[in-house]
C-alpha cells in the first residue's frame, strides 16, 4: 500500500514538472507567458486534489480497499497514457485533458 502511495505521488509530481517543462520550453513557449501558465498549472492540481480528497476519503471508507487501489492505478494508467500521448504530440490540450 505504501509503495501504491509512493508511486502515485512520484508520477503525479513527475507529471507536473514534466507539463511546467512543456509549458515554459515548449508548446507554449512562442504563443504564451509561461510565467502565467506555470502557477495557473500549479494551482490546477492543487485545486484537484483539494476538491475531491473528501470523497476519495469517503469511497476508502466505504468500499475494499484492495479493489479500490486496483480500480484508481487502473485509471491513473489510463490518464497518463492519454497525457504521455499529449507530450509526444506536443500538445498541450490533450496533455490537461486528464484533469477534465
Amino acid at each position: 500500500m505504501f509503495w501504491t502511495l509512493f508511486l502515485g505521488a512520484l508520477n503525479d509530481n513527475l507529471f507536473k514538472t514534466a507539463f511546467v517543462f512543456l509549458i515554459t520550453f515548449g508548446a507554449l513557449s512562442s504563443a504564451h507567458d509561461g510565467g502565467l501558465w506555470t502557477p495557473l498549472l500549479n494551482g490546477l492540481l492543487i485545486l484537484v486534489f483539494f476538491l475531491f480528497s473528501a470523497f476519495a476519503g469517503q469511497l476508502a471508507d466505504k468500499f475494499e480497499k484492495a479493489k479500490l487501489v486496483r480500480l484508481i492505478k487502473l485509471w491513473e494508467l489510463a490518464v497518463m497514457a492519454v497525457a504521455a500521448a499529449g507530450f509526444v504530440t506536443e500538445s498541450v490540450w490533450l496533455s490537461i485533458s486528464w484533469s477534465l
